[in-house]
């Protein structure tokens, strides 16, 4: 367990990343199209016809729909801002992803696993997981 000066002290670390270290997930390119489309098929999953798998999670999660729907708002209109980095910068153990709420705004920052070839091909081969 971390403390909360701890986890703030992680996220100002990580934060401060150059700017070539990070990604930053915009919701009009790739992947952030991908993320989107996949967050609209989860949608209509769940607004079609009740079957038998969309049903169970209705039931599991009755406000799934709404918050898919409030996820999709929130990464359209920037209030959540997505960076990702190496996993290996975060250097925290059992830490993959950290974030900050200040001045209205959502910081999210995620940890990759690195591949070969160039980050964008890195970025997208994480996306397709």
């Amino acid at each position: 367990m971390f403390s909360q000066d701890e986890l703030c002290m992680i996220y100002e670390n990580l934060a401060s990343l150059k700017e070539e270290e990070k990604y930053r997930m915009e919701p009009r390119t790739q992947p952030g199209l991908q993320i989107k489309s996949t967050i609209v098929q989860a949608i209509n999953h769940f607004q079609g016809p009740c079957g038998l798998s969309s049903c169970t999670a209705l039931e599991a999660f009755p406000e799934a729909l709404e918050l898919l729907e409030q996820v999709l708002i929130v990464f359209e209109n920037g209030t959540v801002v997505i960076d990702c980095i190496s996993l290996e910068a975060i250097a925290a153990p059992n830490i993959n992803a950290i974030s900050c709420f200040l001045d209205g705004y959502v910081h999210l920052i995620v940890g990759c696993e690195r591949y070969e070839g160039s980050q964008q091909h890195s970025i997208n081969t994480f996306c397709q997981r």
